[in-house]
């Protein structure tokens, strides 16, 4: 049973983006309030647990409020644009194409890894036609 709960822990950490919407921040917020009210000790290291954060996030939120008396969400980072590493030319994908087919069965793909699955497949999608 112990195991099917440390599963949907690694399920909900896998599945949940990484940068904090204004409501989760508001909710750490508020249990900072709480058990801060109630003057629990380790108030911050009490919350990471529970939620599944990181202590710098909880303690993050809690300063920038009581510094400004405002709680943003951080936008997410790395969502710009970026250069291609390959020119999208007619005779690149045409190259890139052929090569994929004539090495359909030679690729090495770690399918263990998701974000390396994810990485592999978004590089070679455009050249799947």
């Amino acid at each position: 049973m112990k195991h099917q709960y440390d599963d949907i822990m690694r399920f909900v950490a896998k599945q949940r983006p990484r940068a904090l919407t204004a409501e989760e921040r508001l909710d750490i917020l508020y249990l900072n309030a709480f058990f801060r009210k109630q003057w629990m000790v380790g108030a911050n290291q009490h919350i990471a647990s529970t939620l599944g954060r990181g202590i710098r996030v909880v303690e993050e939120v809690w300063v920038q409020y009581t510094a400004n008396k405002v709680v943003a969400a951080a936008v997410p980072a790395n969502r710009t644009n970026h250069a291609k590493r390959v020119p999208d030319t007619k005779i690149v994908v045409e190259l890139v194409q052929t090569l994929l087919r004539e090495s359909a069965w030679h690729i090495n793909v770690d399918t263990n890894n998701d974000r390396d699955t994810a990485a592999c497949l978004r590089a070679v999608q455009t050249y799947l036609r």
